[in-house]
């Protein structure tokens, strides 16, 4: 037999193989979920400023990490989406729209318990809204904004970049995924430990190690006011109410 052939989908006999699989848009990789996680990172910046211009007329930073303009909840957001949503046979878009405000309505909620528990500080407070859920951490508006972004994400936006993605040569695409993989993964860890040792800090805690020291020297409160201009303590959050 032809060693071609060992390479050709067959799909009765059994799961596609590994040629075939790189060919198909509809395959998921860890190159492909790590270009949806950093473009989804990218423009849901470039969203949320623009509507941040729309609602108050004011330019802001809607960034999440200390390197570049990224904000990775709409990144784990998108690679939800994808898992969740974009695979096996097409959805109609009610059902679209309806899973996609529960798991970006569930996943915005987890964001903010976790930031509250962890870092001891909040980033948005639907309270004062209409249609508050769990106590301001998400609303039925923003839920259903999320099940707008998941729908169009499923039904266009995701095809299309999948059929962008296997053009890319497999080398090349495989040495540049990994490499922003590397920088996505170190970005996240020095934003977190950044924003953990100003809590830290807020607490009187001395930097106890050559790391600590750096990040106090590096990032200090004011600079990170500048990156994250709406993250406030929880204590100012209580006040407020």
């Amino acid at each position: 037999m032809h060693m071609d052939k060992l390479y050709e989908s067959d799909t009765k006999g059994g799961p596609p193989l590994k040629k075939a699989q790189k060919k198909d848009p509809r395959h998921l990789s860890w190159q492909k979920l790590t270009w949806i996680f950093t473009l989804a990172c990218l423009f849901g910046v470039a969203l949320e400023v623009i509507w941040c211009r729309f609602l108050t007329g004011r330019w802001e930073s809607r960034t999440g990490l200390v390197f570049g303009p990224f904000n990775p909840v709409y990144g784990f957001g998108a690679v939800l989406f994808t898992l969740c949503l974009c695979r096996g046979k097409p959805k109609p878009l009610w059902l679209l729209f309806l899973a996609a405000a529960v798991l970006g309505g569930g996943f915005e909620y987890l964001c903010s318990w976790l930031q509250e528990q962890v870092l001891g500080t909040v980033s948005w407070d639907y309270g004062a809204e209409p249609f508050a859920i769990g106590g301001g951490r998400t609303s039925l508006l923003y839920a259903a904004a999320w099940g707008v972004l998941g729908a169009v994400w499923a039904r266009w936006v995701y095809p299309a970049l999948s059929r962008l993605t296997v053009r890319i040569p497999h080398r090349a695409g495989t040495l540049a995924a990994g490499v922003l993989a590397l920088f996505m993964a170190a970005d996240l860890t020095v934003s977190f430990l950044a924003v953990l040792r100003q809590s830290e800090r807020r607490q009187g805690r001395a930097a106890p190690t050559a790391i600590g020291r750096e990040l106090d020297r590096r990032w200090p409160d004011e600079v990170l006011k500048e990156i994250y201009p709406s993250m406030k303590p929880v204590s100012e959050k209580e006040e407020n109410k």
